[in-house]
């Protein structure tokens, strides 16, 4: 008789090794893929901090550059601001000269027999006083006023009954802007 061998242990056995070793492998690739994610979600949470360092950093440039911004938009403001103040001095500085250019155009104009003895300029309006010894003079004299003269008026002429001399008043408005011309001869 032969003897019969029962190979039903054996291969049992080895479908169970196999098994074993599927399921160290699913085992290890799982524990391998679960490092892997683990160690990409650290770098991720790192990288996210990072980020929001960064994201703080440009708030925090944000905010700065918003309040320069404003300071800037305050130092224009005040430097316009400025700019008018020195226009209105050049303005001003300009005009100062100008009563002596009124002044060589009335001593341009004056006739030698003729002489001011006020000269008073206030918001475009000049008041000439003066003297003269004939009456024609006087005439002479508001003709021969200057372009920047504009209505020309004569307020008051007269002569004294005890003076030798002709009194007169003579309100024009003036152009602070234009140079004065000399009469002609």
């Amino acid at each position: 008789m032969t003897p019969r061998i029962n190979l039903l242990p054996t291969r049992e056995s080895r479908a169970l090794r196999r098994k074993r070793r599927r399921i160290l492998a699913l085992t290890a690739a799982l524990l391998l893929t679960g490092t892997a994610l683990g160690t990409v979600n650290v770098a991720q949470c790192r990288h996210r901090s990072g980020l929001e360092t960064d994201l703080e950093a440009s708030r925090a440039t944000a905010t700065a550059l918003r309040r320069d911004a404003k300071a800037a938009g305050a130092l224009e403001a005040r430097i316009q601001e400025q700019r008018r103040k020195n226009a209105a001095v050049i303005r001003w500085l300009e005009n100062r000269a100008q009563p002596a250019k009124a002044l060589r155009g009335l001593a341009a104009a004056a006739p030698a027999t003729l002489w001011l003895t006020r000269y008073a300029e206030s918001d475009g309006v000049t008041v000439l006083e003066g003297q003269a010894t004939e009456d024609a003079s006087i005439t002479r004299f508001l003709r021969d006023l200057p372009v920047d003269f504009a209505e020309r008026q004569l307020v008051e002429a007269g002569k004294a009954p005890e003076d030798a001399v002709f009194s007169f008043v003579i309100r024009a408005r003036t152009d602070p802007l234009r140079e004065p011309a000399l009469p002609e001869e």
